[in-house]
């Protein structure tokens, strides 16, 4: 059985899967960081004590070469990161039942809402990439309380999200291809809401089975089962300078 460090103490602890347990102990198999302001500093503490594995849970943006350095101190440590929409299981289910025409879509719109504009633009790009689309370009325009993003995939589907302050955080995605479409709806864990996922084509909607589970708990799993994760960090530096350099609009 693993050991859990849990920095800071959070509600994490209540829903470890069975094969973990909570520690107290700084030389934990793994450990676990709270994406608040400044995380790369308790990340690279961790790191240096080399833990078998690290879930950083909701980072938000900091500065590209802070994340940047903190990623080269990795060595053969496994970070993972649960984004509180893009690590949601229901995504992940999505890209495994979805047909091949959902991979190349005709357009990619949608919503995000939070409590900072920019923090829900880049939740935004983190779904992008969970989806398994890539951004090959991006123009933003700013407005008060809100950040319309717009662009292309690589495969040429146009981008339009919308990241707007709000009480009522939320993500809400629609995928279109030219013989359906696909719907996301994902809420913060603190909703008790689970995630609604359907597909759409010509015989009708289909909802996805629904996911009882929250994205940091499906992230202990991750961490704890075989297989690398290296590119998490790499992911999340991409998605900071690609947000940094949208062109903006005015």
């Amino acid at each position: 059985m693993s050991a859990l460090t849990v920095t800071p103490a959070s509600a994490v602890t209540a829903t470890l899967p069975v094969s973990l347990r909570a520690s107290a102990e700084a030389d934990a198999d793994l450990v676990v960081i709270d994406g608040t302001t400044s995380w790369t500093e308790p990340l690279a503490a961790a790191l240096a004590r080399s833990p078998r594995g690290v879930l950083l849970i909701d980072p938000i943006a900091e500065p590209v070469d802070a994340v940047r350095a903190v990623a080269a101190e990795a060595g053969l440590t496994r970070v993972l990161i649960a984004d509180r929409y893009a690590g949601n299981p229901a995504v992940a289910a999505l890209v495994e039942r979805a047909p091949a025409s959902l991979k190349t879509p005709t357009s990619v719109t949608g919503v995000v809402v939070g409590a900072d504009r920019a923090r829900a633009a880049l939740e935004a790009l983190r779904l992008l990439r969970a989806l398994d689309f890539t951004v090959a370009e991006l123009r933003r325009i700013d407005a008060s309380g809100a950040v319309l993003l717009l662009g292309r995939t690589s495969a040429g589907a146009s981008i339009a999200l919308h990241a707007i302050e709000g009480v009522d955080e939320r993500a809400e995605l629609r995928v279109r291809t030219f013989d359906g479409a696909a719907t996301l709806t994902l809420t913060p864990a603190t909703s008790a809401r689970p995630a609604a996922v359907h597909l759409i084509d010509a015989n009708g909607a289909l909802r996805l089975p629904t996911v009882y589970e929250t994205a940091h708990r499906a992230g202990l799993r991750a961490l704890v089962a075989d297989g690398s994760n290296a590119d998490d960090l790499d992911g999340f530096i991409e998605d900071l300078e690609l947000l940094a350099d949208a062109s903006s609009i005015r």
